[in-house]
């Protein structure tokens, strides 16, 4: 009988625990970023705010953030509290990102290796980075970008990676670019052979180049 109380007790709880969870997931998505509400996201210790508290830590990484030091290190403990990882390894992560043909897997697969941030993830999107098809290098980038957290050990390495794949993808886009072009005239000031430049890139048919151009637009973005 005591038992059937409990388990009772704990059926009637569960949907006002959710109720809280969600309540508390409205605000932190409606950018009401008070030290109570990061406390209160710490008690809940729920794994589905994990995303939501881990995207905010990023967006308040900047300096210039309009948030105070207790509000930064109440979202820390919360953001730690709330942690969570997929089951799957990061080989197999990659792995499906790469194989896929669905856009939402592969920027799951993205999310979570961002998020999980260790040094197994370091090894590995470094490797993707430096060799590859396009995509995987692109997918080595953009996980480079956000290594764990705004804090983390590995933050240096990464954007000592990601300097590296810069200059390669530079080098890499003059070169095609001159493959595509060809030899400029003579007469052709510096602005009219630009211009020539990019209006060729622009119609060119060779995947490699536009590929390698949206990789380098979104690596300038990142390291800037």
């Amino acid at each position: 009988m005591a038992e059937a109380v409990e388990v009772q007790g704990r059926e009637k709880m569960a949907p006002i625990s959710e109720m809280v969870v969600g309540r508390v997931a409205r605000e932190l998505r409606r950018g009401e970023l008070t030290v109570d509400l990061f406390e209160r996201a710490e008690k809940l210790a729920d794994p589905r705010l994990y995303t939501i508290l881990w995207n905010l830590s990023w967006e308040l990484a900047d300096e210039y953030a309009d948030v105070s030091p207790k509000q930064r290190s109440a979202l820390a403990r919360a953001t730690r509290a709330c942690q969570w990882d997929d089951s799957r390894s990061t080989s197999r992560l990659i792995r499906i990102a790469l194989k896929t043909h669905n856009h939402d897997e592969f920027e799951r697969s993205i999310r979570i290796l961002q998020r999980r941030g260790d040094e197994t993830v370091l090894r590995a999107v470094v490797a993707l980075s430096e060799k590859g098809s396009p995509q995987a290098r692109l997918m080595g980038t953009r996980v480079l970008g956000r290594m764990g957290l705004p804090n983390s050990p590995f933050a240096a390495q990464a954007v000592e990676a990601l300097s590296k794949v810069e200059k390669r993808s530079i080098q890499a886009l003059v070169d095609s670019a001159r493959a595509v072009v060809g030899r400029v005239p003579a007469d052709l000031n510096v602005e009219r052979s630009l211009e020539r430049a990019r209006d060729r890139i622009a119609k060119s048919s060779v995947q490699e180049v536009r590929e390698l151009i949206e990789g380098t637009v979104y690596l300038t973005s990142v390291v800037s």
